[in-house]
């Protein structure tokens, strides 16, 4: 599980560095009571500082100045509150999904057929967009713990046994296996990976897990499958489907 304690001669650690970005932007929408953090990604006496006065504005107990995951969790949930949330100036894929397009029919078809321009039939609809980001909380050489989000909304953390390469990809949908698919990913087998709350084929190298956790300990196939969350996989895949294009950002 992860836990990281300040140390007089502390290492650098990518992790902590983005819990550092995230306290200070927290502090400045907050006005927080803690100094401003250097983002060196080293757990010193100033960042446990930083983490004991946030534990005491999340009410997390025990108020240790310790990171846990408790206090992982109170930061990334506190930093998606204050700051992610997304202003859209047009529909997005989740919209497309939640509001019909278009008028009601009742509406469409209580015109005469003449009141109907050609360019505007009941077919017509502009194409949908979905555009998902994965943002890496966590890597290692061989493994990576995420976030993702679908038009800037959060959705779920992710684990991957591969760490990914980062960049832009095209994402299909398979009806039949009812399975997200990645395309031309680099090193992979056939150029496909999948995201999946499971391993269908029994590669867990090629599988970006849809979890509720964000503990590095369930990278362990068989942890993976026990977080496994196939309820907001179902959500996100049925968000997928009703868009006419995907594309997935790792960074």
């Amino acid at each position: 599980m992860m836990h990281f304690k300040a140390s007089d001669v502390p290492v650098e650690n990518s992790f902590v560095k983005s819990i550092q970005e995230k306290l200070n932007i927290i502090r400045a929408k907050i006005h927080g009571g803690w100094e401003y953090l250097i983002p060196d990604g080293k757990f010193d006496r100033r960042t446990e500082e930083a983490v004991h006065a946030f534990q005491i504005y999340k009410n997390v107990f025990p108020v240790t100045g310790e990171l846990d995951m408790s206090t992982i969790n109170g930061i990334n949930e506190t930093f998606r509150e204050q700051i992610m949330l997304p202003a859209f100036t047009k529909p997005t894929a989740v919209e497309w999904l939640e509001k019909p397009i278009g008028p009601p029919k009742s509406q469409l078809f209580q015109r005469q057929p003449w009141e109907i321009s050609r360019f505007q039939t009941p077919t017509m609809r502009i194409e949908s967009i979905a555009k998902m980001e994965l943002k890496k909380l966590w890597e290692k050489e061989d493994c990576s713990i995420g976030e993702l989000f679908i038009d800037k909304k959060f959705f779920s953390f992710t684990l991957d046994k591969n760490n990914f390469p980062k960049g832009k990809y095209k994402v299909n949908i398979d009806p039949k296996k009812q399975l997200i698919i990645i395309k031309d990913v680099p090193g992979f087998i056939n150029g496909q990976a999948t995201i999946s709350p499971d391993d269908p084929f029994g590669r867990s190298d090629n599988c970006i897990f849809i979890c509720n956790s964000a503990d590095p300990s369930c990278l362990e196939l068989d942890s993976i499958r026990n977080v496994g969350n196939e309820a907001v996989y179902e959500k996100i895949l049925a968000i997928l489907k009703s868009v006419d294009t995907i594309t997935l950002t790792i960074d």
